[in-house]
Formats: structure tokens, C-alpha cells, sequence
């Protein structure tokens, strides 16, 4: 029975120390010596270790055991070959002398990282198709759009109006589309990349009530959030994850609901469990597709519909995904006639102070515990005649500000002039270098820089600034950055380098006034 087994031998067979003598015992393909066996290990021995088996064997101190095993290495899960083990026997017990693994371990550990080689090739190329659909062909759609959008206001005849809306839904289809196919090629990339930060409830619904509330009202639906978790309390997760599956929630809520009410309610429970339930007062679910719905391609399809409804069917399967790589659940309560109701849990823990004193979610926040419903938005109370400088909370800036926009695409640059004409003065700058010129010659209360531009690129251009901001005792802009990136996989680079906030080109106008208003509230914006 062999006795000792040294960290080498455990580490190469997988074992722990000392399993190595329960193993022999109990592995039914254990042999021990033959003639040929004690030939091949001979062959195979080191001179020094040669020397020393002879002369102990010789001297009668010691007998020479030698035997095979299929080794399973615990990290891998899976027989690997042979191992060839010789012992020397003494009055004290048995001592391990010398160990050779079949060739098939190492054909096998070679095939195994070219796998994952192969894997790293393909998760990189998936990324770079990624990246492409989103700049060539996502961001001019949504410029498009957002343009259609704008041209709406400008006074034309009925006719044209039609006109303008059809295209405009049109362009909303295809832009649904693009994003099922992105989001679907990177959650399958994504494996185990979650940015794990510090957050608040009232900061992960924020951009919730800025993208539905504007959108529900529209339809002639109250939107409301019920936010029943307290406001100072901070959890760590995948922020980015948690909102994509509840906008996908709440989307899915707005396409069918006709009349009545959605509301996202978030409790927590002693578990330290979040629950996030999107409820609707829509058309519900048919019970021959309520054990469906979570495939992927799977659409609902109403018989009274008078048009079919955006999307390849891929929105609720990507949201389970989603919420079972981050050990949680997404699940259907309940349907009827009168609207339905689905539930993501997750084990969110609480986050530390450390964490918390280095979080970059957010530029800033209210100190002050905000009310249980914190955004409801009724039909009744939708004024669409407000200025948009009023902001999202209906009351007017303290001053105009002066806003610096970084853009080298033309037509994305003038768009966000005119959103922003009511809220500041708007200064616009083509590449990184011009944009520092102006920083330079004058002050500005917020920038919107582009990532990816000719001469100087944003991260360069933020980066020079926050030294520039920093030798004159300047106080700081709020920078954020503007990024077609789906993906935004650099999201820590891009809050080392200066920035305070993160837009998706082409951006809403709800959610310029957001982040505007954040800068309104606070005299002096936080950057890492």
C-alpha cells in the first residue's frame, strides 16, 4: 500500500495527497509488474534515479514495484492515458520514486489548448462582426430614424406626416431586427465577462423611465416604476445585463398593451434576492404558448393584430440566458385575457464600502430617500408643450449651459445640435484636437465626445483634458462618451480615462435631458 505521495505526483494525477492509495486500490485497470514492464521502465528512467534503484535493489534494501493506472485528472473530468508509477518498499513503508505519463496526456492536453485557442479566435471575430453591424449599419438606421423623428416637428402637411410616420415605424422594425441579431451574437460571446459594479436601484431604473415613459404616453398608457428597495442600499452585479432583460421586459409589455397600465415593481427579499416584476394590462398570453415563449425565433402571433409586430422572437429566450449566467431566473407568474406578468429574480449581494466609495456607474447621486413609486407617467398628465430644456423632472435649468459636441459624422452632429438648441448654448468640434482648442479658448459645463474620430480620438482627447482641468484648478466637465458600440466591452477604460457617463449613438432627446439634469443637480460631477 503506498503511504506518501509528494505535491509534484498530486498535481500531474489530479489527485489530492495521499489519494493516490485509495486510488490504486479501488482502479479496477491497476496492474502491477511483468518483465517487459520493469524493461520500458528502465528504459525510460533518469541515470541518477537508475543508479540509485540498483544499487538499493542489489543491496536487498528495497523491492522494486511497478504499476500502471489510468490517471482521470479532477480539473478536466476525463481519463487522460496511462501512468506508469515505481515504488520502493523499505521496513518504513512505501516511497514514490519516479512517474511517467503516457504520450496520450500530452496529445491530449495539446488538443485542448488548440480548442481553446480556437475558441478565443472565434469569440474575437464574433466581437469584430459585432463592432461592424453596429457602426455601418445600426448607427445610420438610427440616425435615420431619429432624423424622421425630428422632421416630424417641423410643421409639414398632413399627407407628409403619414408619410414620415411610415417610414419612421419602418425604420423602427428594421432597427428591432438589428438589435435581436446583436444582442444574440453577444450573449453567446460574452461567457463570463459581466462588469460586476456597485449599484442602487434608483440607478438601474433611470434609463427604464427616460426610454418608456415618453413612449408609454404616446400609446395612452400610465407607466410607472414601484421601486419598494431602499434607495441608500447598494448591491454588485452586471448593471448592463440586469437593464438589457428588463428593457426587454418592458418593451415586450409596451408592444402589447393597447390600453391600461405597465408597471416594473422591485422588491427585495431577507435572502438578499431582487425581484423585478413587469406586469401589463395587454392582451396576455395563450396558453399553448405560455410553455414556448422562452425559445428562441418564438413570436406570439394574435389573430385580431392588424400588423405584425417587430422582432425575430429572440428578446425573452437572450433575457433567460441572460439571467441564468448570473444565476438568476426569469419566469412567466401569470397570464390571462387581462394582461400578464413576468418575474426576474436575482442573487444580487450587497456591495462593500470599499466598493461603493469606487463606483463608476453613476456620475452622482441623491442623497435623499426617494418616494416608494418613483416614476409614474399618466396619459392624462403627458404635456408635450414643455420645453425640453425643462428636463425630466418638468422643471426649468438654472441657466443655460454651454455644451461642446465631439463628432466627425456630420449628420449625427447636427442632430444633436438641434436637441440640445433648447438646453445651452451648443458648440460643435469635428475631431479630438479641435475639441481640446475649444476646452482651451473657454469653459464648457458638458462635452459629448465621440469615441472613434480622425486626428485625436475621445480617449485621448478626455484624457488631455482632465490633465488640462487638473494643472489650471479647473472644475470639471461632465464628459460623456458617445459609442455605437453595442458592446461597450471597454467600460472600464473608459471611466479611468475621464468620463462620467456612457450614450449609444444616436442618442433620444429623454436621454440627453437625463444626463443634463444630472449636471443641473449637482455642482460638481465625480469622474475616476
Amino acid at each position: 500500500m503506498m503511504s506518501y505521495t509528494n505535491t509534484a505526483t498530486s498535481h500531474t494525477t489530479g489527485q489530492i495527497p495521499f489519494s493516490c492509495t485509495e486510488s490504486r486500490a479501488k482502479t479496477p485497470c491497476t496492474t502491477h509488474s511483468t518483465p517487459q514492464k520493469i524493461l520500458l521502465f528502465l528504459h525510460r528512467c533518469s541515470l541518477p534515479c537508475l543508479i540509485l534503484l540498483n544499487l538499493s535493489v542489489l543491496a536487498g534494501l528495497c523491492v522494486l514495484d511497478i504499476f500502471t493506472t489510468f490517471g482521470q485528472h479532477i480539473s478536466m473530468q476525463q481519463k487522460w492515458g496511462f501512468i506508469m508509477m515505481a515504488t520502493l518498499t523499505f521496513n518504513l513503508g512505501v516511497f514514490f520514486l519516479e512517474l511517467h505519463a503516457d504520450k496520450r496526456y500530452r496529445k491530449v492536453k495539446k488538443i485542448l489548448r488548440t480548442k481553446a485557442l480556437a475558441a478565443q479566435h472565434e469569440k474575437r471575430d464574433t466581437e469584430k462582426m459585432i463592432a461592424i453591424l453596429s457602426h455601418e449599419i445600426r448607427n445610420p438606421m438610427q440616425t435615420i430614424v431619429a432624423i424622421t423623428h425630428q422632421l416630424q416637428k417641423t410643421g409639414l402637411g398632413r399627407k407628409q406626416q403619414e408619410y414620415l410616420h411610415e417610414f419612421e415605424q419602418s425604420g423602427q422594425h428594421m432597427l428591432c431586427l438589428l438589435e435581436d441579431l446583436l444582442q444574440s451574437c453577444e450573449t453567446k460571446s460574452a461567457s463570463d465577462a459581466e462588469h460586476d459594479i456597485p449599484f442602487t436601484t434608483d440607478n438601474l431604473v433611470q434609463p427604464l423611465q427616460l426610454t418608456f415613459a415618453s413612449a408609454a404616453s404616446r400609446k395612452q398608457i400610465a407607466f410607472s416604476i414601484i421601486n419598494k428597495v431602499d434607495s441608500g442600499h447598494y448591491f454588485r452585479g452586471d448593471l448592463h445585463s440586469i437593464r438589457r432583460i428588463l428593457m426587454n421586459l418592458c418593451d415586450n409589455a409596451l408592444k402589447y398593451t393597447e390600453k391600461g397600465k405597465i408597471t416594473l415593481t422591485i422588491l427585495k427579499d431577507k435572502q438578499d434576492y431582487l425581484h423585478f416584476d413587469v406586469t401589463d394590462t395587454g392582451k396576455g398570453i395563450p396558453v399553448d404558448k405560455q410553455q414556448v415563449i422562452f425559445r428562441e425565433f418564438e413570436r406570439l402571433n394574435h389573430q385580431d393584430e392588424n400588423e405584425n409586430m417587430a422582432g425575430l422572437g429572440l428578446g425573452l429566450a437572450l433575457s433567460r440566458k441572460l439571467a441564468a449566467r448570473m444565476q438568476g431566473t426569469l419566469r412567466l407568474v401569470h397570464s390571462t385575457e387581462n394582461g400578464s406578468c413576468f418575474r426576474l429574480t436575482l442573487p444580487l449581494p450587497a456591495a462593500t464600502a470599499s466598493q461603493q466609495k469606487d463606483k463608476t456607474d453613476t456620475c452622482a447621486e441623491n442623497p435623499q430617500k426617494k418616494p416608494e413609486n418613483i416614476s409614474t407617467l399618466h396619459p392624462a398628465s403627458s404635456r408635450p408643450d414643455l420645453p425640453a430644456a425643462q428636463g425630466m423632472h418638468g422643471q426649468k435649468s438654472r441657466k443655460k449651459q454651454r455644451i461642446l459636441v465631439v463628432e466627425d459624422n456630420s449628420l449625427q452632429s447636427q442632430l444633436l445640435r438641434d436637441l440640445l438648441t433648447d438646453s445651452g448654448e451648443v458648440v460643435c468640434a469635428y475631431n479630438g484636437a479641435e475639441a481640446l482648442q475649444y476646452c482651451f479658448d473657454s469653459s464648457f459645463e458638458v462635452i459629448l465626445m465621440d469615441l472613434h474620430m480622425p486626428v485625436l480620438d475621445g480617449f485621448e482627447a478626455t484624457r488631455q483634458i482632465r490633465n488640462w482641468e487638473k494643472a489650471k484648478g479647473l472644475k470639471p466637465a461632465m464628459i460623456i462618451a458617445l459609442t455605437a458600440d453595442n458592446t461597450i466591452s471597454y467600460r472600464d477604460e473608459l471611466f479611468a480615462t475621464g468620463f462620467n457617463e456612457i450614450l449609444k449613438k444616436p442618442v433620444t432627446q429623454a436621454e440627453l435631458q437625463g444626463k443634463l439634469s444630472l449636471y443641473a443637480k449637482h455642482a460638481e460631477p465625480c469622474f475616476q
